[in-house]
């Protein structure tokens, strides 16, 4: 008789469990469509220009629903809308929540790519650098390239590593974060912009022929990704070369394809 309990009071519990569960998947499944319809009209806000309507429902995404990915969708958007506006606090403030509420994902390395850049050009003192390439070097310490093969914000921090040992006067530090992000990277338009980074580096050491060979990959992978800002950076970069630089070295002269106007010689 008691076993006969027992096993009755065991199928009540598993009914009750089993009706508990049944009634918790429409509930979480009307939360996702709640926080995805508050996305929505945020993004809708921010399409139209309302960032302050679009700034609030944000916030009410990563609040109401946190540590989901429409939480850090909604904290990426907060973020990049209060640094376009300047305010480097709020983004700032946006991107630790990234780093905080979102631990080992791209969410998380995002955030902690962004707190770097948004120092990079207000950093001064030495102690503010160092925190900057700190952030920086997380980024690629954290997330590598096995675990997170397409992280794009591993090759952004590289790049601006690479520009602060640029601005110490540190070239032999820049070309190994350049060449680091060509050789462990994705093509992107990150990489593209370390062959800018190196082509620099090599007309500085008057490496004429290799920066100009730099250029010429730089253009080629912007432009199988119609990346046609980058293209045309290295575009102007390579013709100054070859004018300035290459066409002399050879005998010819610099401007002697280009076609004079107004009078004026171009030799």
């Amino acid at each position: 008789m008691r076993q006969m309990n027992i096993r009755r009071q065991s199928t009540g519990l598993g009914i009750v469990l089993l009706c508990t569960a049944l009634l918790s998947v429409p509930t979480a499944a009307t939360a996702q469509e709640a926080a995805q319809r508050l996305l929505l009209s945020a993004e809708r806000s921010e399409q139209d220009g309302n960032l302050s309507a679009a700034l609030t429902d944000y916030e009410m995404v990563s609040r109401q629903f946190p540590g989901t990915g429409v939480a850090g969708q909604a904290l990426m958007r907060m973020l990049v809308i209060k640094r376009d506006e300047g305010d480097f606090a709020g983004a700032t403030n946006a991107a630790n929540r990234l780093i905080d509420d979102f631990p080992g994902t791209n969410h998380a390395a995002a955030g902690l790519f962004y707190v770097g850049d948004m120092q990079l050009d207000r950093a001064r003192k030495p102690s503010e650098i160092e925190a900057v390439r700190e952030s920086f070097r997380r980024v690629w310490l954290l997330f590598d390239p096995v675990a997170f093969p397409d992280l794009i914000y591993r090759a952004a921090a590289r790049v601006r590593y690479a520009e602060l040992d640029l601005r110490a006067g540190d070239l032999a530090g820049a070309e190994l974060s350049y060449l680091a992000t060509l050789e462990g990277e994705p093509m992107s338009e990150w990489t593209m912009r370390s062959r800018l980074g190196l082509a620099g580096i090599y007309l500085e050491r008057g490496e004429w022929t290799l920066a100009a060979e730099t250029l010429q990959q730089a253009i080629n992978e912007a432009t199988s990704l119609g990346k046609t800002e980058v293209a045309d950076e290295a575009r102007t970069r390579l013709t100054l070369v070859h004018r300035l630089m290459l066409r002399p070295a050879v005998g010819d002269k610099r401007w002697q394809s280009a076609k004079s106007m107004s009078g004026l010689s171009l030799n």
